[in-house]
């Protein structure tokens, strides 16, 4: 200006390059990038197509990265959350890293999800990451024997028996396993129309009829020398006492529902940052 005067102030410390993106920006990336499963050049082309703003490749990888790093604070509370709960659910799934054979350890209950990939598949992963060592709640997993190593109450997955159970009437023609597949889902819509809870005497009706349909099973199912996958079905329902009292009016698993979206995206798209990409996973937007 010929008469006015010219201000000039300094750029704020984080201004650093000459094309600067806002926080809101950061996050619609690491959104589309970790949560909807969008590969780089897509998320690329979106931001070009739709809304005129180019970015790089190297900027996608940046924002997840920060994003990340800024996470760090909050995986340490969700694993504080999940050791102090009264009730949360474990489960494994093979996962590829690298061209190698890794495992995807999940912990949730309804509000905290943690995921870990490890090298191993047993106690020593599980000790690493450092919550099952510390909880003494309910522990809802899948019957595998390392769970049992540790020192909490342990329920077993009606998610997983469900699984056992369809396999055992479509494929060894077991009446009772469909007649037991349908009755624990019948009792988990009882579950969730109770808000998670059922009343005592509801739940010894259930549990009358859960346990007659045991007895039918181990008529239409007895022991063989060499135990067939119908009977595991029958052993995981009939087994310890905590796995008959707690596992009819159990709520059907989140574990297995909680491992299915990084399933997903391994699967969709394998150029993700494994390590990163989990703990992204959980973001909520």
């Amino acid at each position: 200006m010929e008469k006015g005067q010219c201000f000039i102030a300094p750029f704020p410390d984080e201004v650093t390059k000459a094309a600067q993106y806002g926080n809101g920006i950061k996050a619609h990336v690491v959104y589309l990038s970790q949560y909807q499963l969008l590969p780089y050049n897509r998320i690329q082309e979106y931001f070009a197509d739709q809304l005129g703003m180019p970015i790089s490749e190297g900027s996608i990888y940046n924002f997840n990265e920060l994003a990340y790093e800024k996470l760090a604070g909050f995986e340490t509370i969700s694993k504080e959350h999940l050791v102090e709960s009264a009730c949360i659910h474990a489960d494994e799934t093979g996962i590829n890293i690298n061209g190698k054979r890794h495992w995807l350890h999940g912990a949730s209950n309804v509000q905290w999800t943690h995921f870990f990939p490890h090298a191993k598949r047993g106690t020593e992963a599980m000790n690493d990451i450092g919550i099952l060592p510390h909880f003494h709640g309910i522990l809802c997993h899948d019957h595998w024997k390392p769970y049992y190593k540790y020192d909490c109450t342990h329920s077993l997955c009606n998610a997983h028996h469900l699984r056992e159970l369809t396999r055992a009437w479509e494929q060894d023609k077991q009446e009772w396993a469909l007649e037991m597949k349908r009755l624990l889902e019948k009792m988990n819509d009882a579950v969730n129309e109770a808000g998670g809870m059922l009343l005592h005497k509801e739940a010894e009706k259930w549990k009358v009829q859960y346990r007659e349909l045991l007895g039918k099973a181990e008529i239409e199912c007895p022991p063989p020398d060499k135990p067939k996958q119908a009977r595991h079905a029958t052993s995981r329902n009939s087994g310890t006492p905590v796995a008959v009292i707690r596992s009819p009016t159990q709520r059907i698993g989140d574990a297995p529902a909680a491992l299915r979206p990084p399933q997903t995206e391994h699967k969709a798209a394998q150029s993700w940052l494994p390590q990163m990409a989990l703990r992204l996973f959980g973001i909520k937007f």
